[in-house]
């Protein structure tokens, strides 16, 4: 019973969060190192991850590490990988500390390094590649040159040009066609297409150009580390600061356009931003989870790939692939960073109440109670006293009253003062002979305002709302004892009360004078039970999910022969959309 409950919390906090899964690759099975420089994406929706130690690539399925091999001239020319680019082309180029090489698809393998024009070879460290509107490609680096390709062999060749060629970084060409080139803390160069130049940022101390970008306005922005984000204002002809909370201090390593109006910047040790072009805004974009604080991480490069999936190369740590459908699922507990609002221990029973607080349930940890912006009301402690809550709850839910009702493992049936923590615990609940009950798993109210009790073990049981009196009545508890263990209740609109047991399903119809019952699906372990908007009742159990039709009186059965990820289902619940979400023992199935 307990695997039921956390499984149903599981799958409503989960869609409470709105938040967004994700995949978090590292080098325990998939990287070949964590010290990342770039994310890139082919037109074939490769997706290529340059590091310091080997190149990536990942197909959506498996990755491939490419290395340096001394023995075979087509292998990469050196494991320290850092530019990544493909032309109009399509050919792949692949920048390395010593030298650029072109990737062939057809062989799996790389072409030998560029060379000069004289024959030597053309030993560079890479810094970025650039396919201009001309259909030239420039390379940057040690050296500043084109290079062309023949019959697959690359030619570098040095340009005369009015800037320096020695040493350069980043580089764009702009919707007027100039070609801008950084050169580390020496400024950024723009050079015309008639050749002219003009240098901005020679007398900024403390600065370096670690990227550069034109968005979908035309306007360039450059990322730094010591002066944050600057823009170019052209009529100017200047590059002015953009302040995150009132301060130029944001070390910002890349820039990547992530929508029409918003471009996200990684940071050197504060994480990911997003810059709101429109406003001019910087503010901060958190992705934590089990593994890292996103607030301190080192955010070398960003990708939007082509689905809408965001990536995000963490220096030092790995990288995370952010998908692009707004409803996935999201951790909330322990193991989260800033978000640890439910304790440590077992989730074992929630109820969402008339106020729209999240009631949770916990194995040894008492109750809590969560906001709908998930945030921390209350937690209720377990201790000492008569009127604590219990150490392990089951069954929360609020009456028509607003009562806040609870099952317990050991205790019995109780209400909480949700403003005080006090429970009152409901001493004539007892058996046939007269035993307190002490085992309460779920909890429904009818229209007469009666309040059914599912125990385990001791049968079916309603407390009279109006008078205060728990009922035991042998009507609706059969002589044998195989519908004494109940797990579950559902109250149908057509007033019937559906009883999942441990050897199938009575129901029991409400309206009649001697409690009709009907029995349906015998021999199973009843877990779940669910009314759909046409009020057919769903019904997970330990051989998979039936659906039971009232009017019919036919029972189909899903199983994994019809695509459900196991057999035993646990939980299920609509969205209002005609999907009904189901928990079972190997993950989630939606149907």
């Amino acid at each position: 019973m307990m695997k039921h409950t956390i499984l149903t919390l599981f799958m409503f906090l989960s869609l409470l969060c709105h938040g967004q899964s994700y995949k978090f690759f590292t080098t325990d099975r998939e990287l070949s190192s964590s010290l990342i420089n770039k994310i890139y994406q082919d037109r074939n929706g490769m997706i290529w991850i340059a590091t310091e130690d080997g190149l990536n690539r990942y197909d959506g399925a498996k990755f491939i590490i490419y290395k340096h091999d001394p023995q075979n001239e087509h292998s990469l020319c050196h494991n320290y990988v850092r530019a990544l680019y493909e032309d109009s082309k399509g050919r792949l180029f692949v920048g390395t500390y010593n030298g650029i090489q072109l990737y062939d698809p057809a062989t799996d393998s790389f072409s030998a390094r560029a060379q000069w024009e004289d024959g030597k070879t053309f030993d560079s460290n890479i810094m970025s590649i650039l396919e201009c509107r001309n259909g030239e490609i420039w390379v940057s680096g040690n050296n500043l040159c084109t290079i062309t390709i023949t019959q697959g062999k690359l030619t570098a060749h040095k340009p005369d040009l009015p800037i320096p060629t020695q040493m350069t970084d980043y580089m764009i060409e702009d919707r007027q066609h100039n070609l801008w080139v950084t050169q580390g803390e020496n400024g950024i160069y723009r050079l015309s297409a008639d050749n002219k130049s003009k240098h901005f940022l020679k007398q900024e101390k403390g600065m370096t150009i670690v990227d550069l970008y034109e968005d979908n306005y035309g306007d360039i922005y450059l990322a730094t580390i010591g002066k944050g984000l600057l823009k170019y204002n052209q009529p100017a002809e200047e590059f002015i600061p953009i302040l995150y909370k009132g301060k130029q201090n944001l070390p910002i390593k890349s820039i990547c356009q992530i929508s029409q109006n918003e471009l996200c910047l990684g940071t050197d040790g504060k994480g990911a931003k997003i810059f709101n072009i429109p406003k001019q805004l910087i503010t901060d974009y958190p992705f934590d989870n089990n593994y890292l604080d996103s607030g301190t991480s080192k955010v070398h490069s960003v990708l939007k790939d082509n689905a809408g999936n965001l990536w995000i190369a963490i220096y030092q740590k790995g990288v995370m692939m952010i998908p692009a459908q707004p409803n996935s699922f999201k951790y909330i507990g322990y193991k989260s960073i800033n978000k640890n609002i439910i304790g440590s221990n077992c989730i074992t029973s929630l109820c969402r109440d008339h106020e729209g607080i999240l009631w949770i349930g916990t194995d040894n940890d008492g109750i809590y109670g969560i906001t709908t912006e998930l945030k921390q009301k209350v937690h209720y402690a377990p201790h000492d006293s008569p009127s604590s809550v219990p150490s392990t709850v089951f069954g929360l839910y609020e009456d028509s009253e607003r009562n806040l009702w609870f099952g317990s493992y050991t205790n019995g049936l109780g209400r909480l003062d949700k403003k005080t923590g006090r429970c009152s615990y409901l001493q004539n609940l007892t058996d046939k002979n007269g035993n307190r009950i002490q085992r309460v798993y779920d909890l429904v109210e009818d229209q007469d305002k009666r309040l059914w009790i599912a125990t385990m073990g001791a049968g079916l049981f309603y407390y009279d709302l109006k008078t205060g009196q728990s009922v035991y009545d042998p009507k609706f508890n059969a002589a044998t004892d195989k519908y004494k263990w109940i797990s579950c209740l559902l109250y149908a609109g057509d007033n019937h009360l559906y009883v999942g047991t441990y050897d199938g399903i009575r129901c029991i119809n409400l309206g009649t004078d001697d409690f009709k019952t009907e029995e349906i699906l015998s021999r199973h372990i009843i877990h779940s039970l669910y009314e759909d908007s046409q009020g057919n009742i769903w019904i997970g159990n330990s051989d998979g999910l039936a659906e039971w039709n009232p009017q019919t009186r036919q029972l189909k059965t899903y199983t994994t022969a019809h695509g459900l990820s196991s057999n035993a289902v646990y939980a299920i619940k609509g969205d209002g959309q005609d999907n009904l979400w189901i928990s079972t023992n190997a993950g989630m199935s939606r149907f």
